[in-house]
């Protein structure tokens, strides 16, 4: 069975334990424990979202691959586990996220696996929101302008949400 996905990386294709990978190379798992998921294997996902959970989609020194898994597979829906492993190709152009509603990412462009520009939807009531990575900023300047960004998108869901709730309790 053939699974696609996607990988985080560190800027030398090194995961958090430390295993090298390589672009365009089959790995295969020579563990002595079998595949599980969180536990042993390789690991990546097969929704772009939940990579982030991993490697944040403004780390300059991230990279982001488009991996196929098969062998022996384990998942829990969030991160998948296999025994091979094939690294295809450095992510380049706009992906889309998969939120339905609401303040969310919306989607991410990348260029030979690095992220350009993402952009967050509100939902119907207004335009997204596109803002441009700027390479002169340090990370935490990225960070910081996305949290500043995201707190007032959620301070304006959280008050759109009470007001619903309030109408809908007085009825």
């Amino acid at each position: 069975m053939l699974v696609r996905g996607f990988k985080g990386f560190h800027k030398d294709l090194k995961c958090f334990g430390g295993y090298q990978y390589e672009l365009g190379k089959v790995h295969y798992h020579t563990g002595t424990e079998p595949v599980k998921v969180r536990v042993s294997g390789f690991h990546f996902c097969e929704k772009l979202e939940n990579v982030f959970y991993f490697y944040h989609f403004l780390d300059k020194d991230a990279i982001f691959c488009e991996v196929e898994g098969s062998g022996t597979i384990d998942t829990d829906g969030v991160k998948t586990a296999a025994s091979v492993l094939h690294v295809v190709k450095k992510m380049n152009g706009t992906y889309y996220i998969g939120y339905p509603t609401g303040w969310g990412l919306k989607s991410v462009t990348f260029e030979n696996g690095r992220t350009v520009s993402y952009s967050f939807g509100n939902g119907p009531r207004d335009k997204a929101v596109t803002y441009y990575m700027d390479s002169s900023l340090p990370t935490e300047q990225y960070f910081y302008k996305t949290a500043k960004a995201v707190a007032a998108a959620a301070v304006t869901t959280a008050a759109f949400s009470l007001l619903f709730w309030h109408n809908f309790i007085r009825e």
